[in-house]
């Protein structure tokens, strides 16, 4: 098989030297060869060479060498020993092949290194435990300790406390003599005052007055406070006067019936005429008229004077008309609307001028 391919592979060769020929052996001398891009045919890897190409028009190739790349550094980290697991030292590998450049090596256990767990008392609620032994850099327990069980509680009576006006009591409860820690709890017994009655006082006209409070029967504190009752009167009534035209009134007012103390002083009310309007009368074409006023219906005083007006016409337009070159026009005038009083006659225009046309 590998021969017939050698000798398939110098028919290819010999072929392509008759058809391209060059200057050494037969063929066409006068050809000069033209190569394309290289092209990789092998690619190189980190440990070994590659090769790239290029083909000329008439088949002839030209075939070049490619360097080994090499290899590609990476750190293999370090992993430091522990007191059960052994280590290793920092190493070194290719990162594109992944071939060990460094290999790594075993860094031994360090072993534990004991350290005393002291003893715990037992308390009443909690188990202790006996010496043990640990590894002071992993913490591994080496050595357990022993449970030793929690001793439990010792009763003991705590005394009930009577409540007072302002502290609270308490009943009978139950704690421990050795950890103080509470048993059974004792309700507690609010504070209480034993409630009395303070009178109150009415108010006079002169004096206030209290409401009534209350206060401790025991310890005399103040429970409610009693509140102040201003003084207070008897109100009765001053009866005012209407005013007129000519005089003065006044209003109702107050004062106290058992002290006669003013408690509400009267006002004075002014002079109070009774208006009348007069109505306004509109003037005509040939007659006075006169404007509205007011006059007191009573005394006939007069708050606003009427005044006459003239006569005056109610003006309307009277329409003119523009002139032509055959009638005569008229002016713009005006006449009285309701008796017809000419007011401003009207003009005559005279004729418009001809406009001749060829």
């Amino acid at each position: 098989m590998k021969k017939a391919l050698i000798l398939l592979f110098c028919l290819i060769t010999s072929l392509a030297l008759a058809s391209c020929g060059d200057k050494k052996g037969g063929g066409d001398k006068d050809h000069t060869h033209t190569y394309g891009e290289w092209s990789v045919s092998l690619h190189p890897s980190c440990e070994t060479k590659g090769e790239e190409k290029r083909t000329c028009s008439c088949g002839e190739e030209e075939v070049r060498e490619l360097a080994a790349l090499g290899h590609t550094e990476e750190v293999i980290p370090a992993v430091g020993a522990t007191c059960t697991e052994d280590g290793l030292t920092e190493g070194k590998r290719c990162s594109v092949c992944n071939k060990t450049i460094l290999a790594q090596t075993v860094i031994s256990a360090t072993g534990h290194t004991e350290e005393v767990v002291p003893a715990v008392d037992a308390t009443c609620e909690t188990d202790g435990l006996t010496e043990g032994k640990k590894c002071s850099d992993c913490g591994a327990t080496l050595v357990p300790g022993t449970v030793i069980p929690a001793t439990g509680h010792t009763e003991e009576i705590v005394p009930a406390v009577d409540a007072t006006c302002e502290a609270d009591g308490l009943t009978e409860g139950k704690k421990c003599s050795d950890c103080g820690a509470t048993l059974v709890s004792g309700t507690v017994i609010p504070a209480s005052h034993t409630e009395e009655v303070v009178p109150g006082k009415d108010a006079t006209c002169y004096e206030t007055g209290l409401t009534a409070g209350t206060k401790c029967a025991i310890c005399g504190e103040t429970l409610t406070e009693g509140e102040i009752i201003p003084i207070t009167h008897t109100p009765e009534t001053v009866p005012g006067s209407e005013p007129g035209c000519f005089w003065t009134g006044l209003t109702d007012g107050e004062k106290c019936a058992l002290c006669g103390e003013i408690l509400k002083p009267q006002e004075v009310l002014p002079i109070t005429h009774s208006p009348v309007v007069d109505e306004a009368v509109a003037p005509g074409c040939y007659t006075y008229g006169w404007t509205s006023g007011s006059h007191c219906s009573i005394c006939g005083e007069i708050f606003e004077e009427q005044k006459y007006i003239d006569p005056r016409h109610d003006p309307e337009v009277i329409a003119g008309k523009n002139a032509s070159c055959t009638e005569e026009g008229l002016t713009e005038g005006y006449k009285c609307s309701v008796c017809g009083e000419i007011l401003v006659g009207q003009k005559v225009i005279p004729y418009a001028l001809h406009n001749f046309v060829n």
